[in-house]
């Protein structure tokens, strides 16, 4: 039995992940595409062909691409001592893109809550997409897949010279790729939060490319990372 969830299905195929049921039936000369979300949603689609390519992408596309960052908001505040580093593996929420092609989205939904934030004040701040991390061990603590979430790294130093408290991150998404394999597994954006102040902090954004797992195509067209890692500034609060 085909477990996999990502990928490129066909039709009689019967995906569940995180809540979303999904359907691919043949009627007539073709197939409906459908999907049910767990809050009772339904979205149907013809697709003559028969082919869909499911893809984990950034939390950017639902319920339409309203921005290109997002702001991860840790479970607690970390206090980070003068010259302290940390490291953080947490788990955040993904969008899921639905194409014929293998690019273009003809169905986006959410494995999380779609939620958004300003960071910043009306008149000079950044729209982010909300997402609430879960802080975890290691991969192994994550669960089975599917995973409800991707995977970040997140790198904290502080190089002020005062005590800081971190509890929220934001980031430049678009085109960051995300890594993932089919059953499920996906591995997001690595974040070098550098902290200036007890109210600024650059953060470096870059892709985790890890062996064995493949980029989502949307992002590999998109893909800014051969230019380096992707700057944001922080300057509202951390």
């Amino acid at each position: 039995m085909d477990k996999r969830v990502f990928g490129d299905h066909e039709a009689d195929a019967s995906i569940s992940l995180c809540g979303s049921r999904i359907s691919i039936v043949r009627v007539g000369g073709g197939c409906v595409y459908t999907r049910v979300c767990c809050r009772g949603s339904e979205r149907s689609l013809d697709v003559p062909g028969c082919r869909v390519f499911i893809h984990p992408v950034q939390p950017l596309f639902y319920p339409e691409r309203l921005t290109g960052y997002v702001m991860v908001k840790l479970p607690r505040p970390i206090v980070l001592p003068p010259g302290f580093r940390a490291r953080l593996l947490v788990l955040v929420e993904y969008d899921v893109a639905v194409s014929v092609d293998g690019v273009h989205p003809v169905d986006v939904f959410t494995v999380g809550r779609g939620k958004y934030a300003l960071y910043g004040p009306p008149s000079g701040g950044v729209l982010a997409r909300y997402a609430e991390a879960r802080i975890v061990g290691d991969s192994g603590e994550v669960g089975p897949a599917p995973w409800c979430g991707m995977l970040a790294e997140v790198t904290l130093h502080n190089e002020s010279g005062s005590n800081v408290s971190v509890e929220r991150i934001v980031y430049p998404a678009y085109g960051i790729p995300l890594y993932y394999r089919g059953e499920g597994l996906v591995y997001g954006p690595r974040l070098h939060v550098r902290v200036q102040s007890p109210f600024t902090a650059r953060v470096l954004a870059r892709g985790w490319e890890v062996e064995g797992f493949s980029p989502s195509p949307l992002h590999a067209k998109t893909s800014l990372a051969g230019m380096g890692p992707l700057l944001f500034y922080m300057r509202y609060g951390l």
